[in-house]
Parts: structure tokens; C-alpha cells; sequence
């Protein structure tokens, strides 16, 4: 009796390191693919970066060469020196902003939900995306409300899914396209509905006094083929070649959605 409960105990010990091993290789899986889609963006980053510092390097040339010397040989700047200054401000600003919400992202950060502007997250992920989409001639639009909406969940892990469906449009069209990005409150919380898709149903189903704040990412490019539609939320199915695509990030972005109480599928292509 006393052998078998030892042994009973090596055997939970066990399965306890396992599960813990398991966990830390879940971790540095999301991290590696959350460094592979900040690869993916800095191309486009770093022209918007070396851009604004262009301009930066610029207006601060015009204000050198037009400071005037006053009777007491100190410097005056001129009215328009003051404007190229006021470029200056703005466009260091917007260099700050950039590394900012880069280190947000490689970061993993709290995983604890917390409540969370979804708008202010689009308005981020936006931010990151668009030098990316310009280097690739992708134009991209927001609809976003003007009132804050509110969700309770981890903010980083929010931002990778929007990163990563955002990244998969860019590589769904290459050169020329774009991209959709839409919030809004569907205020689907106690209603019968006509048109519903699937995933809602069940969500209300199980929640059935809940509002579904949405967040649609859509774009022009060629749309996934039927017969793959089912298999694009398994874990390392890919249609992309090695560099780009390592069969995770709609994977990762599924586990995510549903970790913060939300879910993620396919709407229509």
C-alpha cells in the first residue's frame, strides 16, 4: 500500500513537470511567433523611422541657416524657424510613438485581463502596419467609433492577433490591395437574429445576455479556397513557403481569442 501511493506521487510529480514543461514551451512558441510577425514589420518600420528623421535632419539644417544674429550678437530664431521647430517636435514625437508601440508588442507582458479600449488597440496596430503596407503599395483603412469600447482582456495578446491577421493580408495580396479594419458593437446580447454565423450562436448560447464587440480585418486579395477553409485554425498548416509562414499564427490567434473569453473564425472571402 505505502509503495504504490510512492509511487502514485512520482507519478503526479511527474505528469506536474511535464505540464509545466509544456506550458514554457507554449510561451516561447507565442513569443517566437509573436518576433516573427515584428520581422515581418520592420522592413516598413524602419523607412518610416529613417523618413521621419529625414525630416528631422532637415527642418534642423533650415533652422541653423536661418537663425539671424540680434544687436547683441545673441541668436534670434525667425517666425518660420519657429514652424520648422514645431516639425521637429512632431515628427520625433511620432519616431517615439513607433518604438513605443514596437516594444509593446515584442514584449510579453501581464497575462492577466485587464479592461482594455479595443479601439485604442486597432488604432496601435494600425500604426505598426501601415509603413509595411506602403513599402508593399497596400493601402489601409480604419472604421473605428468615435466612444470608447470596452472588453476585459490581456492587450497584448489582442494586439498579436490583429498583427497576425493583418500580416496575412499583406502576404494574401504581395503588391497593391487593402485592408479593412472595423470595430464596432454588434449588439447582438439577447436578440434573435436572422443572420448568425456558427461561432456567435454558440458564444450566445453559453452567454446569453452578452454584447459582441467585433473586430473585422478584411482585404481584397484572392480569398482562401474552399477546400482549405476548415484546415486554416490547425496548428502548422501553412500555404505559405518556409520564410514566411510557419502554420502557428491563425493557430496561436484561435487559442488566444478564446483565452480571453472571444473567438475567431472566418467570415466570408
Amino acid at each position: 500500500g505505502i509503495k504504490k501511493r510512492q509511487e502514485e506521487q512520482k507519478e503526479r510529480e511527474h505528469v506536474g513537470e511535464l505540464e509545466g514543461t509544456l506550458s514554457r514551451m507554449q510561451t516561447s512558441v507565442a513569443q517566437n511567433e509573436r518576433m516573427s510577425k515584428l520581422g515581418t514589420l520592420s522592413a516598413g518600420i524602419i523607412h518610416e523611422m529613417k523618413t521621419t528623421l529625414t525630416v528631422i535632419l532637415g527642418y534642423t539644417q533650415m533652422i541653423l541657416s536661418t537663425l539671424k544674429k540680434n544687436e547683441e550678437g545673441g541668436a534670434v530664431l525667425t517666425e518660420k524657424a519657429l514652424k520648422h521647430l514645431s516639425v521637429i517636435e512632431q515628427e520625433t514625437m511620432h519616431c517615439a510613438d513607433i518604438a513605443k508601440k514596437l516594444l509593446s508588442v515584442s514584449r510579453s507582458g501581464n497575462d492577466v485581463p485587464v479592461k482594455t479600449d479595443i479601439c485604442d488597440i486597432v488604432k496601435n496596430t494600425e500604426i505598426l502596419v501601415r509603413p509595411q503596407c506602403s513599402v508593399n503599395q497596400i493601402k489601409i483603412e480604419t472604421q473605428i467609433p468615435d466612444e470608447s469600447l470596452y472588453i476585459k482582456a490581456v492587450p497584448g495578446e489582442i494586439h498579436d492577433i490583429l498583427l497576425n491577421l493583418c500580416i496575412n493580408s499583406m502576404h494574401a495580396m504581395e503588391r497593391s490591395g487593402k485592408i479593412f479594419l472595423r470595430v464596432y458593437n454588434s449588439g447582438r446580447g439577447g436578440q434573435e437574429l436572422e443572420s448568425i454565423t456558427a461561432e456567435e450562436k454558440k458564444y450566445l448560447d453559453a452567454n446569453p445576455y452578452s454584447e459582441i464587440i467585433a473586430v473585422e480585418v478584411e482585404d481584397t486579395g484572392s480569398g482562401i479556397p474552399e477546400e482549405i477553409r476548415e484546415k486554416i485554425f490547425n496548428a502548422f498548416f501553412t500555404t505559405k513557403d518556409g520564410e514566411k509562414g510557419t502554420g502557428l499564427g491563425l493557430y496561436l490567434s484561435r487559442e488566444k481569442a478564446q483565452k480571453n473569453a472571444g473567438f475567431l473564425e472566418l467570415v466570408r472571402t
